[in-house]
């Protein structure tokens, strides 16, 4: 389908599912991981929870996921899609921020995170191949910054700062699914073969990075431990 159609032009619905976080209605549930109130952790513990990916957990500079920012919830009975590394997230309110989760170095499989409302999720549809997805994750990327100056032109002709600092930005699932790409008609593979080979280069050493940095806050802690070994701060 990729291949030298008539127009080569899709909507962003044509290439991915978007749908919204569905998770609005269990947030009088939602117990931070990091609480540090036993008590609340002896029931957490005790019932069967699952982690749920709110804005805080996401560095957006780096496009990771801040594990310890997760969100635990009482496991629902009818569970939300959870995030594959497939998708790509956009958060729905404020400046528009997207984030590809193939980058994010998180093991999805064996850990099960749900996304709150406040995300528009985007999966790939079986129209992309595998060796695609880096590619058209980098496009959408590309078109949401260009999403993210119109929003700031729309702000900049408000009457009054009043009404700019009243003004809200908000994405829909129609926003987003309605943008239009026109892919390139000639040399397409070739794009995306040189796209893989930077990203391919990106991915082995940001994985490099992210080793060095996990070995250096381990190393940390081992500081940490030895400082409160030796010295009594309470005096």
């Amino acid at each position: 389908m990729f291949s030298n159609a008539a127009t080569n032009k899709y909507l962003i619905k044509d290439l991915f599912d978007v749908r919204q976080g569905k998770l609005a209605l269990l947030q009088d549930k939602v117990v931070p991981n990091d609480t540090n109130d036993a008590l609340d952790n002896e029931k957490v513990q005790e019932t069967k929870t699952i982690d749920v990916l709110t804005l805080n957990s996401i560095n957006w500079e780096l496009a990771t996921i801040r594990k310890e920012l997760l969100f635990k919830i009482t496991e629902p009975k009818t569970i939300p899609q959870p995030l594959t590394a497939n998708d790509f997230i956009i958060n729905r309110v404020g400046q528009t921020k997207g984030c590809s989760l193939l980058e994010s170095n998180f093991d999805f499989e064996n850990h099960k995170v749900i996304p709150s409302h406040h995300f528009l999720v985007l999966t790939p549809r079986t129209i992309i191949q595998p060796n695609q997805l880096p590619f058209f994750h980098a496009v959408v990327d590309v078109f949401l910054t260009d999403l993210v100056k119109a929003q700031k032109n729309d702000q900049d002709k408000s009457e009054s700062n009043i009404e700019k600092k009243q003004k809200s930005i908000y994405v829909t699932v129609k926003e987003i699914e309605n943008i239009e790409i026109e892919l390139p008609s000639e040399n397409f593979d070739l794009l995306i073969s040189q796209y893989n080979q930077y990203y391919t280069m990106y991915a082995a050493s940001y994985k490099n990075f992210m080793a060095s940095k996990n070995n250096l806050e381990n190393h940390k802690l081992e500081l940490s431990k030895f400082f409160k070994k030796e010295f009594d701060w309470n005096k």
